[in-house]
């Protein structure tokens, strides 16, 4: 990746975006992550794909640590998610530490407790309606008070994470 410059990350994704246009129906990129999938169990498939994405890396003078990678497995993580045959899912050890999060005793931590927790907002059901009374405690000019609605909506949460 390009250092030295505040636009680098976009300017390296969208080269690599350019470089894989053709192949996101089974290649997705974040930055320098990428992600090579097949939608059936081809291996002869999966394989040929494999190739096509370090060959157009290695065409383009770009290249992979083999320490960083994973072929042939049938689940992986990837940016914080656990994404397999059966569909994405969250990451156990993320959701492990939101369980043993500590009841914020300012402000600052209930904004990292929801960003944390804002990550995956898409698996828990009336997230920003079970989030209310956080994220009004991290309001301009809210004098700090944690109390039974502010508790009740923190182990609600965290009770979301487990189902």
């Amino acid at each position: 990746m390009f250092f030295g410059l505040t636009n680098s990350p976009t300017t390296f994704q969208s080269m690599m975006n350019e470089i894989f246009a053709d192949m996101e129906n089974c290649v997705v990129i974040y930055i320098d992550n990428l992600l090579i999938f097949t939608k059936s169990d081809d291996e002869a498939e999966h394989d040929r794909i494999v190739q096509e994405v370090l060959q157009r890396l290695q065409e383009r003078d770009l290249f992979v640590k083999p320490e960083k990678c994973n072929f042939k497995v049938k689940e992986v993580d990837f940016l914080g998610m656990i994404i397999g045959q059966n569909g994405i899912r969250m990451d156990p050890e993320k959701v492990q530490a939101i369980l043993e999060w500590p009841e914020p005793t300012r402000v600052k931590g209930v904004r990292a407790f929801l960003g944390l927790g804002n990550f995956y907002r898409r698996f828990i059901e009336n997230f920003a309606k079970i989030t209310r009374p956080l994220n009004d405690l991290t309001k301009k000019d809210i004098v700090w008070h944690w109390g039974a609605k502010e508790q009740e909506a923190f182990d609600k949460l965290k009770q979301a994470f487990t189902t």
